[in-house]
C-alpha cells in the first residue's frame, strides 16, 4: 500500500533553499514573503509492513540531528503551499536511489512493481499574495509543466489530516502494442506522415524513399519475409538517420556567403566537406598527434606516449530552451557518454560548456517560453549537478548574452577523456564487430522519454515541436555505468561500444553492425521502464544513461557478473 513520507529541517534551523526562494521572488517580482519552508516529500508504492516503514524513516531517510519526519502531514501555520513533482515517466533519479537503498537496507531485492517517487512541498508564510500571484510563482520559478505537475493550497484549502494525500505518478499505457504498416502510395502520402508523426522528413528524401520501397527487387525480398508496406520501425529508423541532426543535411547544402567587411561573395558546396572534414583530414595528415577522428563519437589525439586524450562537442538547445535544468543536464551527462563511446572507451576528465542567452534583464514585449533569467539559472544548475553527480569537474566555459537569442538558446557542452593508447597489445581507438558477436545494452532502461530527440531538434522550434524529447539525465546511473565499463575494458571483455544517444538503438546498433554487415536484434528482452511501448518507439528511444557494446559470446558470464557487483543492468539483445 503506497505511503507519503515527509521529512523537512528542524524549525529552529535556517533553511537556505527557502530562504533562496524568498529571494528570487523578490528578485523577480517584487513581492514580499516572510518565510519559506521546504518539506521533501517521499512516496513509496512498495509492499513495505509498518515496522519495515519505520525503520527506514529513521535509518535511511531522516537525519535525527538535523530533520524531522513523519508519514503525517507537517505543514501547519502557512498562508500558501505549493506542491511540485514529476510527472508520471519523467526519470526520478533520486526515487530510483531511495528503492535501491531501502533494498540493500532490508537485504532483499525490490520487486519489480516498486516504486518511490520524490517532490517538494513549499510553505510559503507571512505571504500576502493572491492565488494568481502563487500560481505564478509555481510557473515562473519552481514547476516546468513539460516534465514537472504542481498545485497551489491555500490556508483554506488546505486540510491538516490529509495534508497532500497519496499522488503517484506511475505510467499505465492502456495499449497493446503492435507493429503497423504504413502505405504511402504518393509522396503526398509520405509527406503527410512525416508531419503526423513527426518525422521531420527532408522533402528531397520523400521521392527517394519512396523508390527504395518501389524497387522490384526490394519488393519480392519484402514478400519473401511477409512484408508489404514499410512498417512504422522502419520509417521511424529512416527518420532518425536521415535528420538533419544526425545526417548534417544543412551543412551539407549549397551556401552563399558574402564577406561584410570587404563585400566578396562565393558559393560554398557542402559546408562540412569543404570546411569540417577536409581541414581535419588535411590536420591529420600533417600531424602525428591526430590519431583519430571524423568516423567514432568523439576525437582522439597523442597526449603522451602512454596516453591518448578524446574531446567531442554539440549543443544541446531544443530541449534546454523547454526545459533549462533538463535539457542542459542532459546534454553534458549525453556527451559525457560520446568520450566513454569511443575506441574501446576513455575515462572522462573534464566537461566544458558554452552558454548563449537574451539579455538576463530583458523586459521588452516578446515573451518567450522561459525567461533569459531562468533560463540561465536551469543550464547553469543542469551542467554544474551533470558533472559533480558524475564525479567529473567542469573547469571552463563561456557566457554571451545577445537579444538574437530571445527566440531559442544556445547550450554547448563538451566532454574530455583519456585512455591508453593500447589495450591487450592493440590501439585503443580502433574497435569493430564481426560475425557472431552479442549486442549489449547496458545502463538505463527504455521508455518514451527521448522520442523524437534528433527529429525535433532538425526543424524550426515552434508550438508544434514535440516535447517528449526532454528528459531529466540520470548522472548518478551513468557513474556506475563509466567505472563498469572501464574494468570491462581492462579486462579485454569489449570488442565495441557506442553511445545510445539520437536514434537510440536503432542509431547504435546501425553503426555498429556496418563493420559485421546486419544484426539481429530480438527487441523483446530489451527492459523497460514500463509495459505498453510500440516496437518503434523502443528502437528509437532516446532515453539516456545506455551504452551499446559488443562481446564475444565466451565473454558474456564475465561481463554480466561485473555488471551485477556494478549494480548495472546489462541485456544481450
Amino acid at each position: 500500500m503506497p505511503a507519503r513520507l515527509e521529512i523537512t529541517l528542524r524549525p529552529h534551523l535556517f533553511d537556505a533553499e527557502g530562504a533562496s526562494l524568498c529571494r528570487k521572488i523578490e528578485s523577480y517580482f517584487g513581492w514580499h514573503v516572510g518565510q519559506v519552508r521546504v518539506i521533501q516529500v517521499l512516496t513509496l508504492d512498495t509492499q513495505l509492513s509498518s515496522s519495515e516503514l519505520e525503520s527506514i524513516r529513521e535509518e535511511i531517510f531522516t537525519n535525527p540531528v538535523t530533520q524531522i519526519s513523519s508519514f503525517e502531514p507537517l505543514a501547519t501555520g502557512f498562508d500558501w503551499a505549493i506542491w511540485v513533482g514529476f510527472r508520471p515517466g519523467v526519470r526520478d533519479t533520486a526515487g530510483s536511489v531511495a528503492i535501491e537503498a531501502i533494498g540493500q537496507f532490508l537485504e532483499r531485492q525490490p520487486q519489480a512493481q516498486e516504486a518511490a517517487y520524490t517532490s517538494k512541498l513549499y510553505i510559503l508564510q507571512e505571504a500576502r499574495l493572491d492565488r494568481h500571484q502563487v500560481e505564478t510563482i509555481a510557473t515562473e520559478l519552481l514547476a516546468n509543466d513539460i516534465i514537472q505537475q504542481w498545485r497551489v493550497y491555500s490556508r483554506d484549502d488546505w486540510v491538516p489530516q490529509e495534508g497532500l494525500g497519496i499522488i503517484v505518478p506511475k505510467v499505465v499505457l492502456a495499449h497493446t502494442p503492435a507493429v503497423e504498416r504504413l502505405p504511402i502510395p504518393t509522396d503526398e502520402s509520405l509527406s503527410r506522415l512525416s508531419r503526423e508523426r513527426n518525422l521531420a522528413l527532408n522533402p528531397q528524401d520523400i521521392p527517394v524513399i519512396r523508390n527504395y520501397f518501389l524497387r522490384p527487387e526490394v519488393r519480392s525480398a519484402r514478400r519473401l519475409v511477409g512484408l508489404d508496406a514499410p512498417t512504422d520501425v522502419e520509417l521511424e529508423a529512416i527518420s532518425q538517420m536521415r535528420s538533419d541532426h544526425c545526417n548534417h543535411n544543412t551543412f551539407r547544402g549549397m551556401f552563399h556567403y558574402r564577406d561584410l567587411s570587404t563585400g566578396k561573395t562565393e558559393i560554398v558546396d557542402n559546408l562540412f566537406k569543404t570546411c569540417i572534414e577536409a581541414p581535419t583530414v588535411e590536420i591529420q595528415r600533417q600531424k602525428d598527434w591526430v590519431v583519430s577522428v571524423l568516423w567514432d563519437n568523439a576525437g582522439a589525439a597523442r597526449f603522451d606516449d602512454n596516453h591518448l586524450y578524446v574531446i567531442t562537442g554539440e549543443t544541446h538547445n531544443s530541449p534546454s530552451n523547454m526545459e533549462a535544468y533538463g535539457g542542459a543536464l542532459t546534454g553534458i551527462v549525453g556527451v559525457y557518454r560520446d568520450p566513454m563511446g569511443t575506441g574501446k572507451g576513455a575515462r572522462l576528465i573534464a566537461g566544458l560548456y558554452g552558454f548563449c542567452v537574451g539579455p538576463r534583464d530583458y523586459a521588452g514585449p516578446l515573451r518567450p517560453q522561459l525567461h533569459p533569467r531562468r533560463l540561465l539559472d536551469g543550464v547553469v544548475e543542469g551542467v554544474r549537478d551533470g558533472g559533480n553527480k558524475h564525479g567529473v569537474p567542469t573547469p571552463l566555459g563561456n557566457l554571451f548574452h545577445h537579444p538574437s537569442y530571445l527566440g531559442k538558446c544556445l547550450v554547448f557542452v563538451a566532454g574530455v577523456g583519456l585512455m591508453p593508447t593500447t589495450l591487450h597489445g592493440e590501439p585503443a581507438e580502433q574497435k569493430r564487430t564481426q560475425d557472431g558477436d552479442l549486442i549489449i545494452m547496458c545502463g538505463g532502461r527504455v521508455g518514451k522519454d527521448g522520442i523524437h530527440g534528433v527529429t525535433a531538434s532538425s526543424e524550426i522550434y515552434s508550438e508544434h515541436t514535440p516535447a517528449g524529447h526532454v528528459q531529466i539525465g540520470d548522472p548518478y546511473t551513468q557513474k556506475k555505468m563509466h567505472d563498469f565499463l572501464l574494468e570491462a575494458r581492462d579486462q579485454g571483455l569489449i570488442a565495441f561500444i557506442t553511445d545510445n544517444g539520437g536514434g537510440g538503438l536503432s542509431s547504435s546498433v546501425g553503426e555498429s553492425a556496418r563493420f559485421a554487415g546486419g544484426a539481429r536484434v530480438e527487441v523483446d528482452r530489451v527492459p523497460l521502464k514500463y509495459d505498453g511501448l510500440d516496437v518503434w518507439e523502443i528502437w528509437v528511444s532516446e532515453s539516456q544513461e545506455r551504452m551499446t557494446v559488443a562481446i564475444k559470446p565466451e565473454h558474456l558470464d564475465v561481463f554480466q557478473t561485473l555488471a551485477r557487483r556494478h549494480e548495472v543492468e546489462s541485456t544481450a539483445c
